[in-house]
C-alpha cells in the first residue's frame, strides 16, 4: 500500500523516483468466478488493478463466456510489466473469447474496434491506457 499515493498500490511493488510511505499487507485473493454467485448475471465489469488485469480476467473467464459483460479496463506500461503481461496477450485473450477492444471514444461513437497492431501501438506509445472490451 502506497499511503502517499494509493492509486498505485497493488499486489506487486512498483518503484518510483520519489520516496513514498509504503506498507506491505496481506490480502485474501479469490477469483470473480468463485465470489460471484453463478446465477447472478453480470453486465459490466471495471478493472483497475495496477497491472494485474490479465489475471483478473482469467479469474472471471466463466462469467465472461457466459454473460459477455462489457469491460472497461486500464492497461498500460508501468503496471503490466510487473506481471509480464504484453498487449498481445491481452488482445489474444479477448479475441479467443469473442470480444473486441476499443477506445472509449471509438466505442461511444460507433467507430470500429482496434485491430491487434492498433491496440499494441496504443499501449507501447502510451497514447491511451483506458480501453473497453465488448
Amino acid at each position: 500500500v502506497f499511503h502517499d499515493r494509493p492509486a498505485v498500490s497493488g499486489f506487486k511493488r512498483r518503484e518510483f523516483e520519489e520516496k513514498y510511505n509504503v506498507e506491505k499487507i496481506k490480502v485474501k485473493v479469490d477469483t470473480l468466478d468463485n465470489v460471484i454467485p453463478k446465477e447472478l448475471k453480470i453486465h459490466f465489469i471495471k478493472i483497475d488493478v495496477e497491472g494485474a488485469e490479465y489475471q483478473v480476467l482469467q479469474g472471471a473467464i466463466g462469467i465472461l463466456k457466459k454473460y459477455k459483460p462489457v469491460i472497461v479496463f486500464e492497461f498500460g506500461l508501468g503496471g503490466s510489466n510487473l506481471y509480464n503481461t504484453t498487449p498481445e496477450m491481452m488482445f489474444d485473450f479477448f479475441e479467443e473469447i469473442g470480444y473486441s477492444i476499443s477506445l472509449l471514444e471509438y466505442y461511444l461513437n460507433d467507430k470500429s474496434p482496434l485491430c491487434r497492431c492498433e491496440f499494441v501501438g496504443q499501449f507501447e506509445k502510451g497514447y491511451n491506457y483506458f480501453f473497453i472490451a465488448y
